[in-house]
């Protein structure tokens, strides 16, 4: 027996090192001549187990059993395979089998415990896992089973000193200061946290699970560029990470990198395929990118799988609701409500459909009683946003100031995790007041005039965000001889393009060829294709707001456009502009105090004035307190503009408004309702908040004649 024992030193070294090919031949070897030696029969097992041949692994425990029944070690490894094989009560009963023949078996203690733990015999488990830890002071892995019990109990203080114990008489125990890290995650202690991470990663660095806990660390903590590092690290270790690909997703999402976001949860689905997470993550990115009947289908998979992912419903019942299907977005409220009534978002979305059917003190009543207390902060500021829009509802502006107030400061953190950088846009407007001069445009190359664009020009709706753009742009697109872009990237695109070909604006301008201005006004028009493909021969509109900076570059592409320029009390603009969440950008990074937004206006409008008085726009004005007013006249007007035909179907805005899967502008409850006075002057009701802005504002109400 000696010699034979001698004989697997070698194959023992080569499991512990990982070289089970190495293993399996000495093993087979020694099988050859002692084919009943169960010492040889049950490595053999272990290295088929190893390998991952669970069958083969089985046959060779059980024989090693059959050869000797009295060594616990045998019956511990067979149980350590039924357990992988999740028959978790046959596991049961071969610990039980190595603990009569040696009770006081630390290994057999701890194992018996995860058995009955996977069974849900929690007592019975910790039970189990302090004997191990008694017999065997010393036992890390004991310890460390019993702070992952104590985890799943939500025992936290408990799960930490059992983890910090297994630490203490295993400081290499990389695990147990990776599980420590999620703990301390948990707990909202985030520095202890990532300091955890970080000595586990010291102590393993190609520790797959711990890269990935530091992402998510560095996710939640709005640090997502870290955080995309991290979970990168991870996939390098372990390609097949799902939950890796599937927070990577998320971040990537976060950042406005939606086609690299898909790329990501489509690889989880991939991996997991019925993992409801996976497609509930996949449902965000598609809405974030305008899918919205690919957004539904995804979060309709995700409740397929689990009816009970309250996550799911929620996103479920947000998508609804901004496509104004208020119908089917209350269903889903309902149902989800049903299962969890404290649910935050399902709450929000409960009160947003109670504010648009008039129930503004059920709403308020409802978001009151939400906890704030551990919400993710862009949650929370979705829920002071809502808050702020009913208590402007019920008269009461100091309250909605100041959730407006939070709403903004949740919005600024998120853009600034996502490392959007407000100066950028600010250095643009810099570029732009320097350059656009008078002496300038008469030194351009190349006269626009001269060459006109072949073909209909579009039309482009240009103001400040939140001046009734999106009330107009529904009505125009109710015409026939109309269809309207409402905030496609076409102008940003092209813009794009003309860095790439001719330099920075607005310098690159001036330098521009017959040839590079044919070669932009093809590529906006393939733009126009792929954004409205199926419009006829129509007009476009192309309504962005912000596109009023970008005027010298579209009137340079087409000199014979019209501009509609939409205007409004600047000092009801800016408020609204701060009542609103936007899609964070370099732009929209100006929107989150009044004073950046005021100055915002300021230098737009200044730009606007400048570009009337030098370039020969063909130009109409429109007033949003007049178009409530007189609605039917001041279109009327506007589509005489458009040299169009008078058509009673923009009287039906509302109608077709309601047919559209979603509107992309916070208007997108607005233009579902009939026309409404209460936004107009809104603004007087603010004036106390309004008064560190309004020398500024006051300044355009005058130059605007309000």
């Amino acid at each position: 027996m000696s010699s034979v024992a001698d004989a697997l030193k070698p194959a023992i070294a080569h499991l512990q090192a990982g070289r089970l090919e190495q293993a399996r031949p000495i093993c087979r070897q020694i099988l050859a001549e002692h084919p009943d030696h169960p010492d040889a029969l049950n490595l053999m097992g272990i290295v088929e187990q190893h390998s991952g041949n669970l069958v083969e692994a089985a046959a060779f425990f059980e024989s090693a059993i059959a050869s000797n029944p009295k060594v616990p070690g045998y019956h511990i490894n067979q149980g350590n395979l039924r357990r992988a094989l999740g028959d978790f009560p046959a596991a049961e009963r071969s610990y039980r089998r190595a603990l009569e023949i040696r009770p006081d078996s630390p290994d057999g203690h701890n194992n018996l415990g995860a058995a009955l733990q996977l069974q849900g015999r929690l007592e019975e488990a910790e039970a189990c896992y302090r004997k191990a830890a008694e017999i065997r002071p010393d036992y890390s892995e004991a310890f460390y089973n019993l702070g992952v019990l104590f985890q799943e109990q939500d025992r936290l203080d408990d799960a930490a000193d059992s983890y910090l114990q297994a630490t203490r008489v295993n400081p290499g125990y990389s695990q147990a200061w990776n599980n420590l890290g999620t703990l301390r995650q948990v707990q909202g202690a985030l520095e202890d946290a990532e300091s955890s991470y970080r000595h586990a990663l010291r102590l393993q660095p190609d520790y797959p699970d711990a890269w990935y806990n530091l992402g998510n660390l560095f996710q939640e903590r709005g640090e997502l560029s870290q955080a995309v590092e991290r979970y990168q690290r991870a996939l390098q270790l372990q390609p097949d990470f799902a939950d890796a690909h599937r927070n990577l997703g998320s971040t990537f999402c976060r950042l406005g990198r939606f086609d690299d976001a898909e790329r990501h949860e489509r690889q989880a689905i991939r991996l997991q395929p019925d993992e409801p997470a996976a497609w509930n993550n996949l449902g965000i990115t598609l809405k974030d990118k305008g899918e919205t009947a690919e957004a539904q289908a995804a979060y309709r998979k995700a409740l397929e799988l689990d009816p009970g992912y309250i996550h799911a419903r929620g996103n479920l019942a947000s998508l609804l609701e901004v496509a104004n299907q208020l119908d089917d977005a209350q269903r889903e409220v309902d149902n989800g409500l049903a299962d969890d009534r404290e649910d935050a978002l399902l709450n929000l979305i409960a009160a947003k459909l109670e504010r648009r059917a008039g129930q503004t003190d059920e709403a308020l009543a409802r978001l009151e009683g939400v906890s704030l207390d551990r919400l993710p902060s862009d949650r929370a500021g979705q829920l002071h946003q809502e808050l702020g829009l009913l208590y402007d509802r019920t008269g009461d502006p100091a309250r909605a100031f100041e959730h407006l107030g939070l709403a903004n400061q949740a919005l600024a953190a998120e853009t600034r995790a996502m490392g959007i950088d407000k100066q950028r846009y600010l250095n643009k407007l810099d570029r732009l007041e320097q350059r656009f001069t008078p002496d300038w445009v008469a030194s351009w190359a190349d006269d626009a005039a001269a060459n006109p664009a072949i073909g209909k020009a579009p039309v482009f709706l240009v103001g400040f965000p939140r001046s009734g753009t999106t009330l107009l742009e529904v009505t125009l697109d109710s015409h026939p001889g109309l269809t309207t872009l409402e905030e496609q990237p076409t102008i940003v695109q092209v813009g794009q393009r003309l860095r790439e070909t001719a330099g920075e604006m607005p310098d690159a301008l001036a330098k521009l060829s017959h040839e590079q201005l044919t070669r932009l006004r093809n590529y906006y028009h393939q733009l126009v294709d792929q954004y409205a493909p199926d419009r006829g021969d129509v007009t476009v509109i192309d309504k962005m707001p912000l596109s009023i900076v970008d005027v010298p570059l579209l009137w340079r592409l087409f000199p014979d456009a019209k501009f509609i320029f939409a205007l409004r009390h600047p000092a009801d603009v800016v408020l609204s502009c701060f009542m609103q969440s936007f899609q964070p950008n370099v732009a929209m990074a100006n929107m989150n105090t009044l004073e950046d937004i005021a100055c915002l206006y300021d230098r737009c409008m200044s730009l606007w004035q400048r570009y009337v008085e030098t370039l020969p726009l063909d130009y109409h004005t429109i007033r949003y307190e007049d178009v409530v007013g007189d609605f039917e006249g001041q279109i009327k007007a506007l589509v005489e503009f458009l040299d169009l035909p008078w058509d009673e179907s923009v009287l039906e805005y509302q109608a077709n408004a309601a047919k559209r899967t979603r509107i992309n502008t916070p208007s997108y409850h607005q233009v579902t309702e009939p026309i409404y006075t209460r936004a107009r002057f809104r603004w007087e009701r603010y004036k106390d908040q309004l008064a560190p802005v309004m020398g500024t504002l006051e300044k355009w109400a005058r130059i605007w004649g309000y």
